[in-house]
């Protein structure tokens, strides 16, 4: 019972960000459930599940324009990440795992102590950004919370979200191994991924 109902919740939730724009698995999972009329959490699918439903959704019905979409996204995620060589930063996400379409952002993550070098870069570059915080709450005994900075930048019309993380630990707690996002590439890796 279980199996079958967190299935049609991926496939709903995958559905939700192949076609219709949503961005965030863990929104498009939410939303797949309170349609359904599905409030147990513990229905919910994890991010594997979702992204596996993305492909099979993607192979059936956007086989013809995904890749493509995919692979200019790598493209840009190449140049994003030579402009931003001097952090170190690492693709994360869609665009890395290959499920990325048309609505997806080039997603990075750099860690640095001193978030002000890169906004600085930012400025001198005369490029435009916006922050926002990312809180997340662990379910431990010491409740711990990890806050994490965001910056949001366009790219040759291109639109990159930049996390920043203290040290590799608070990314390590930020990112359980359970989320897609934990997989992560440095540039060197992103310039051979495939097209598909």
């Amino acid at each position: 019972m279980r199996c079958d109902l967190t299935g049609e919740i991926a496939f709903l939730a995958a559905r939700l960000i192949a076609e219709d724009g949503m961005t965030n698995f863990g929104a498009a999972k939410r939303k797949a459930a309170r349609q359904m009329g599905i409030a147990e959490k513990g229905l919910l699918p994890d991010d594997h599940e979702i992204e596996s439903a993305l492909r099979s959704h993607q192979a059936i019905f956007q086989n013809d324009s995904q890749p493509q979409e995919c692979h200019a996204l790598r493209r840009a995620a190449v140049d994003v990440m030579r402009w931003l060589n001097r952090f170190s930063p690492w693709l994360v996400g869609g665009v890395l795992s290959g499920s990325a379409n048309r609505f997806s952002r080039v997603e990075l993550e750099i860690v640095t102590d001193d978030t002000k070098q890169l906004e600085m870069f930012l400025f001198n570059e005369g490029r435009l950004f916006e922050t926002r915080i990312e809180r997340v709450i662990r379910k431990r005994p010491d409740h711990t919370r990890n806050d994490v900075l965001i910056y949001e930048i366009s790219f040759h019309e291109c639109p990159v979200t930049i996390a920043c993380y203290r040290d590799h630990t608070s990314r390590g707690a930020h990112r359980p191994r359970e989320s897609l996002k934990h997989a992560r590439a440095q540039l060197m890796d992103v310039e051979v991924l495939p097209a598909d």
